[in-house]
C-alpha cells in the first residue's frame, strides 16, 4: 500500500467533529528530536485542510434553500411566464455530502494524529462525548426555540421531546421526517450519533482491510442508500427506511476516502502533507472540472421529481461527492485553491447555525409575519432567509464560539 497505510505506523488520533465542521485543535505534537525526521520537501504543508469551510457554507444555505424553494417555481421576472430551475431543488444531496464529509475528516484527523496513543487510552464515553460537546449547545437553544414556537404542544408531540434531546428521535423505521415536531433537520444529528456509536469497529475494519476490499466497500456503501429507498418502495419493507441504516454508509464511503488519500499523500516522519502537483495525474485534473460541470448541469436542468434525476441522484451524483472531496482535501485544482482564500475558509463559523437554527427561525417567521407576507411567498422566504442569516451570526459570536472556546474545541475556519 501507499505511503501512510497501517504498515507505516499511523494510528488512531482524536478528533473533534461537529457534523464534520473541524479538526481537533487539543492535540499537541510530543517532543521528538528533529534531527530524526527527514527535512520536508518543497512540496509539503500542514495536514490542516481549509477547502471545506466554503462548501460547507454552501451546502448549508442549499439545503435551507431546498426546504423553502424546493418544491415552488417563481418567475424570474414578476411579468415572465417562464419558471427558472432553482439548484435548491436538489438541496437535499448536500445532506449526503456532510455525511461522506464528517466521515472523511473524523478518519484522516486520527490518521494523521500527532498523539496517537492518546486515542488508544481513550474510552468510548469519552469519544462520544468528544464528538458531542460542539454540537449540543446550539442544537438545545434550537430545540427551545422550537418549543417557544409551539403554544401548546399535544401530547403525542412532547413525547418527541426527550427523543429528540438525546438525538435518537429517528431510531425507528415508523416515522416520517415531517412528523418530527421539534427541528426536523435534526435528523441529520440523529444518523450522526449512529455513527459515531459505530465508529471505533468501523475503523477498525475501514484501516486493516487491503485496498480491493476497501474498493468493494466504497462499491456497496455507494449503492446501499438507493437500494434502500427503491427496496422499501417497491416492497412496502419498513425496515428499510431506518434513517441511520441507510445513512451511516454514506459516512462509511468519507472514511474510505479518507484512508486513500491519507496513503497517497502524507508522510508520517515530517508528519506533513506532500502533494506534488506535477505527479498528479492530468485525468484526476481533468475529472475534477468534468465533475464540477456535471453536477451544475444536473442541478439546473433535471427536474428532481423526474425518474431519470432521481436515478442519477442516487447512482451517480452520491459517488461524485467521494470525488469532490477527494479533490478538495488534494487542494490543486483552480477552484480548491480559491476555497482556501480566509475570507470563504471563515464562512465554515456559520455553517453549523445556519443548518441548526433553520427550522425555529422560519417557524417563528410564519408565526408572526404580518399578512403583507402571505400572498407574495417570495419575499416572504427571502425575508425568513435574511432574517436566518442575521440569527446565525449571533447565535455563533453568543453561543456557538463561546461554548467551543469553553471545551477547548478551536476555532472553526482557522488554520
Amino acid at each position: 500500500m501507499g505511503r501512510g497505510s497501517k504498515d507505516s505506523g499511523i494510528e488512531m488520533g482524536v478528533v473533534d467533529d461537529s457534523i464534520g465542521l473541524q479538526q481537533d485543535k487539543d492535540i499537541e505534537a510530543p517532543p521528538t528530536d528533529a534531527a530524526q525526521d527527514p527535512a520536508p520537501s518543497q512540496f509539503s504543508r500542514s495536514t490542516y485542510l481549509t477547502a471545506f469551510g466554503f462548501p460547507r457554507f454552501i451546502a448549508s444555505w442549499t439545503i435551507v434553500w431546498y426546504h423553502f424553494y424546493g418544491f415552488q417555481h417563481f418567475p424570474i421576472w414578476r411579468n415572465s411566464t417562464w419558471e427558472s430551475q432553482y439548484p435548491s431543488r436538489w438541496g437535499y444531496t448536500w445532506v449526503y455530502f456532510f455525511y461522506m464529509l464528517s466521515g472523511f475528516v473524523i478518519t484522516y484527523t486520527r490518521l494523521t494524529a500527532k498523539d496517537p496513543q492518546k486515542n488508544k487510552q481513550e474510552g468510548y464515553f469519552m469519544f462520544i462525548y468528544h464528538r458531542l460537546k460542539g454540537i449540543y449547545p446550539l442544537h438545545l437553544v434550537a430545540i427551545l426555540l422550537c418549543v417557544w414556537n409551539l403554544p401548546a404542544p399535544s401530547w403525542s408531540d412532547l413525547e418527541h421531546l426527550p427523543l429528540t434531546i438525546f438525538l435518537v428521535h429517528v431510531w425507528r423505521w415508523d416515522i416520517n421526517l415531517e412528523d418530527l415536531p421539534f427541528n426536523g433537520p435534526s435528523w441529520f444529528l440523529s444518523v450522526l450519533l449512529a455513527f459515531y456509536l459505530l465508529f471505533k469497529p468501523l475503523y477498525a475494519g475501514i484501516t486493516r482491510v487491503n485496498r480491493w476490499g476497501l474498493y468493494a466497500i466504497m462499491v456497496v456503501c455507494t449503492l446501499w442508500p438507493g437500494c434502500c429507498d427503491i427496496t422499501s418502495g417497491w416492497l412496502g419493507v419498513r425496515f428499510l427506511k431506518l434513517y441511520p441504516l441507510m445513512f451511516v454508509p454514506m459516512c462509511i464511503l468519507g472514511m474510505c476516502v479518507a484512508r486513500i488519500f491519507v496513503e497517497n499523500f502524507y508522510n508520517p516522519h515530517t508528519r506533513k502533507l506532500e502533494i506534488d502537483p506535477s505527479k498528479v495525474s492530468i485525468v484526476f485534473k481533468v475529472g475534477v472540472m468534468v465533475s464540477y460541470a456535471v453536477v451544475f448541469i444536473l442541478y439546473f436542468t433535471i427536474e428532481n421529481s423526474s425518474q431519470t434525476g432521481y436515478m442519477l441522484v442516487w447512482y451517480f451524483v452520491y459517488p461524485l461527492w467521494t470525488y469532490l472531496i477527494y479533490s478538495l482535501a488534494v487542494g490543486i485544482d483552480p477552484l480548491a485553491q480559491v476555497m482556501t482564500h480566509p475570507a470563504l475558509v471563515w464562512t465554515e463559523n456559520l455553517a453549523w447555525p445556519i443548518y441548526i437554527l433553520q427550522n425555529p427561525v422560519f417557524k417563528a417567521g410564519e408565526r408572526f409575519a404580518g399578512s403583507w407576507m402571505e400572498g407574495d411567498p417570495l419575499v416572504r422566504n427571502l425575508t425568513f432567509t435574511a432574517a436566518l442569516a442575521v440569527f446565525s451570526v449571533f447565535f455563533y459570536y453568543m453561543v456557538d464560539a463561546p461554548m467551543r472556546a469553553y471545551f477547548n474545541l478551536g476555532k472553526r475556519g482557522r488554520k
